[in-house]
């Protein structure tokens, strides 16, 4: 099992994360905020982070690669928001099941 790091704001959107990805072989840890996030960065290690750019994945991203440079990153984002971003993908929100499991195929084969 591979960990996951998620970050996102919004419940609904977490459930989606923590409801889609264990059936794709992970194990979720989901934040609401990057401060949290950062905590268990730092105490755990992750094949895979998904960040919200609205909540400063951005910066987060950084952060994170500083500990685990070979982390996966994975930034969604809302309409508008021009990039580029500090990751290795970006999805337009919403992002759907399909859409995840679709990126992950392409970076975590």
């Amino acid at each position: 099992m591979r960990n996951v790091l998620v970050v996102e704001p919004e419940p609904a959107i977490r459930d989606l994360y923590e409801a889609v990805l264990p059936e794709m072989g992970f194990v979720v840890n989901s934040f609401p905020n990057g401060a949290d996030a950062l905590m268990g960065v730092a105490v755990k290690r992750f094949h895979l982070a998904i960040l919200d750019l609205e909540n400063r994945g951005d910066i987060l991203s950084i952060e994170m690669r500083k500990n685990q440079p070979d982390m996966v990153i994975i930034m969604t984002k809302a309409s508008g928001i021009p990039g580029p971003h500090q990751c290795d993908l970006v999805l337009q929100k919403p992002v759907t099941g399909d859409h995840l499991l679709h990126a992950l195929k392409l970076l975590m084969p």
